[in-house]
């Protein structure tokens, strides 16, 4: 209805002004020179407001940018082809560091006000299936059968959200390779995080549940200057 058009294109103009197309500025465009009409971070910062408008198909992203091209510097709308191609095209390594540019941007802005109540930097990892399928859709997806191997298929991540603000960001997420699984991961992403806002506050603390309660990677999270807080299962000493 009109509410919800109006309401779609308010969160739109929001984040047009929160979250620009410059952002996007370091992303290398994969296409080719020629026949390019619009440029990369305009497409990009479209296709961001499609998500988090929760638009269900592309057809619906296009039809949201056709009153909101200006708004994210887009000489005309693009149509639902050309944003699939170019999610298709563009290398997703290269947008994962845009993740952390925002969350580091909003928390220098103060808007990662940690609960009062809480009264710490709390970052919760957890894992999360990102999609199912009944053929081996991607290198890294895992085989649930009974006895381990045949359909569904899972692709399966570890997640970092920083809990104790009200915005409640994602910090960053990693593929868990096939062959392991979520313990495994677990080092190598927070890894990843440190790299990412060591020089921050943000990773006071961070809690998991039970599986990834190993004494070693505990122990050497408190020496890298992170809390945790996880339950024991009651086999573990």
């Amino acid at each position: 209805g009109l509410g919800e058009d109006v309401r779609l294109k308010t969160i739109a103009r929001q984040l047009r002004h929160n979250l620009p197309a410059s952002q996007f500025k370091e992303v290398e465009d994969p296409r080719r020179a020629q026949g390019r009409v619009h440029a990369l971070p305009s497409v990009l910062t479209g296709l961001l407001i499609g998500l988090v408008t929760a638009a269900p198909t592309l057809r619906d992203v296009e039809a949201l940018l056709v009153d909101a091209a200006r708004w994210v510097g887009l000489r005309s709308c693009p149509s639902d082809s050309t944003l699939a191609r170019v999610l298709h095209e563009v290398d997703p390594s290269a947008l994962l560091p845009r993740v952390g540019d925002q969350v580091r941007a909003m928390h220098r802005s103060k808007q990662l006000g940690i609960d009062k109540d809480l009264g710490i930097s709390l970052v919760a990892i957890d894992g999360k299936v990102l999609l199912t399928g009944k053929t081996p859709f991607h290198p890294e997806a895992q085989a649930q059968g009974p006895q381990g191997d045949g359909p569904p298929y899972v692709l399966r991540v570890l997640r970092a959200m920083h809990i104790s603000s009200a915005v409640k960001p994602i910090l960053g997420q990693r593929t868990i390779p096939a062959a392991t699984g979520e313990s495994v991961t677990f080092r190598p992403f927070v890894e990843d995080l440190l790299r990412e806002y060591g020089r921050t506050d943000l990773l006071e603390c961070i809690t998991a549940d039970a599986a990834f309660a190993n004494a070693a990677d505990m122990r050497w999270l408190h020496e890298s200057g992170c809390g945790f807080i996880t339950p024991l299962k009651g086999n573990q000493p």
